[in-house]
């Protein structure tokens, strides 16, 4: 399970953070605190709203385990093209599995990141996108409030082998 927490001030004021469990280490039941997560990641910087989307975002790779994606539609960096361009963050399963780590967005610990531009705010919701084109991987869809003059847009990436 992924828990998105954009307000979350651990990485700087409203940087945000999302918060995975495995399965194994959920009991039926039980209760758990932020802090008794399995892994931890700390958005960028302050403003970002990392974790105001999250999503399952299939097997984006093709390597048989699930992917996942975050926005932070706050995220400026892509700063010379204007404030609040937005970033769409992609972890593959084979990074996450097993993993008791914690990742800093700031420090680039993430396999992928998806970049809009001029107050776009891309990342404001991702989703996997299943294979819409065909080719065995599954792609994702990032939206963007923000793009000619608020009235928004979706941005499709179709993922394809390396």
């Amino acid at each position: 399970i992924a828990i998105g927490s954009a307000h979350n001030d651990g990485a700087g004021l409203q940087a945000g953070a999302v918060y995975v469990w495995f399965g194994e280490s959920l009991e039926i039941g039980g209760d758990k605190g932020l802090g008794e997560a399995d892994i931890i990641i700390s958005g960028a910087a302050a403003g970002d709203y990392a974790g105001m989307s999250v999503a399952a975002a299939g097997d984006v790779d093709g390597d048989g385990q699930a992917d996942m994606i975050i926005g932070a539609p706050e995220n400026d960096w892509w700063a010379d093209t204007g404030s609040n361009s937005g970033m769409a963050y992609l972890f593959f399963g084979s990074t996450l599995a097993g993993s008791t780590a914690s990742y800093d967005l700031g420090a680039y610990e993430y396999d992928y990141a998806f970049a809009g531009h001029d107050s776009h705010k891309m990342g404001h919701a991702v989703v996997g996108a299943g294979d819409l084109n065909n080719d065995g991987f599954d792609d994702l869809a990032f939206g963007g409030p923000g793009y000619g003059s608020s009235k928004g847009w979706i941005h499709f990436k179709f993922s394809e082998a390396e």
